[in-house]
């Protein structure tokens, strides 16, 4: 069912809901074929389609960075979404600061724990970008080195 907009080009509503249904349901691969469509329907399809597009490579990034930090453990991936504005880029920017804290923090909690297993109970950690289980574990770390700390200075020479 062809629907007229403007200038007299035709954009099938079918079509359209097709792709629109898609979007709702999270299957961004779908597109609306814009050839041959000018005026309010060409804009109409190409904005859609850019939209579908950019969701798509959102999800694909997401999904990259969950498989770098959530199963293969590399910290400091971030993603690269290089056309992103407005609320996309502040997802991307959002999703990139907590893979930059948990980068930081886990980071400074593994050069603690190498010094500590190597005797070194100087070091203290103070969660600088992330609370919560981060800032909880860091500050168990810290009791194990002071308790490691007191233990030592307690045995004789």
């Amino acid at each position: 069912m062809p629907a007229t907009l403007a200038s007299g080009s035709e954009l099938n509503l079918v079509e359209l809901y097709d792709v629109v249904e898609a979007l709702r349901r999270g299957h961004f691969d779908r597109r609306i074929s814009a050839g041959g469509l000018t005026g309010r329907a060409g804009m109409v399809a190409r904005t859609l389609n850019a939209t579908m597009e950019m969701l798509e490579t959102l999800k694909a990034e997401q999904l990259r960075i969950a498989n770098e930090i959530g199963t293969r453990g590399e910290l400091g991936c971030t993603m690269e979404v290089f056309d992103a504005t407005g609320g996309w880029l502040e997802m991307v920017d959002a999703i990139n600061r907590m893979s930059t804290g948990l980068t930081v923090e886990l980071r400074r909690t593994s050069q603690a724990t190498a010094a500590l297993a190597q005797g070194d109970t100087s070091k203290r950690l103070t969660s600088e970008l992330i609370g919560g289980e981060v800032a909880a574990m860091q500050g168990h770390l810290n009791e194990v080195a002071d308790r490691l700390a007191r233990s030592s200075h307690a045995r004789p020479a």
